[in-house]
């Protein structure tokens, strides 16, 4: 973090968002947004993405689609926040197509709201169970319970164990409240 801060202070502008990175991943977002916003101002463009995205998941605020839409090719969890406000504004079929670029990218982030846009908006359940699968692989522990839920509500019991089980193991808690549910939830 020194090192970081060192470089921040001496302009260095990727520094400074590594250290913003450092700061958000323990705990200090008021921090770690100060200096995600100092680098965005002195034209760091991925440093710009990162500050849309947090403010998105802080404010829900649409009038950021136009930051997410330009970080969107930089931060995949801009993309992914992208087809968020476009769900949340009625445009599901765009924020499928920001989504699936993003899949054709391979972006780990991508694969959990590209399978809850496929079974909540589309109706599409073989569409979603693959984009959790494929999230998954690509190491995204998150969708294990989303395709519990899914095979549960197919009354595949035991699938749905299995991946809260495998969710709660990699220390997703929503997973492992899952797994002390009797019986999962059809």
């Amino acid at each position: 973090m020194r090192a970081y801060a060192g470089a921040a202070k001496s302009g260095d502008s990727n520094g400074a968002l590594s250290l913003a990175f450092m700061l958000r991943e323990r705990g200090d977002n008021a921090a770690a947004s100060e200096r995600a916003k100092a680098a965005a101002d002195s034209g760091n463009a991925l440093a710009a993405a990162v500050v849309a995205s947090w403010d998105w998941d802080e404010t829900l605020d649409p009038t950021l689609e136009a930051a997410l839409r330009a970080g969107a090719d930089l931060y995949p969890s801009a993309r992914a926040n992208l087809a968020e406000l476009l769900r949340s504004t009625d445009r599901a079929a765009e924020a499928r197509a920001v989504l699936e670029v993003g899949a054709k990218r391979g972006e780990v982030e991508i694969w959990l709201p590209l399978g809850n846009l496929y079974v909540d908006e589309l109706g599409d359940v073989e569409a979603a169970e693959q984009a959790y699968r494929t999230g998954i692989a690509a190491g995204d522990a998150h969708c294990h319970l989303n395709l519990g839920l899914l095979l549960a509500a197919r009354g595949d019991k035991d699938g749905a164990t299995e991946q809260f089980r495998l969710g709660a193991a990699a220390g997703d808690e929503s997973a492992a409240r899952m797994l002390r549910a009797e019986p999962p939830p059809s």
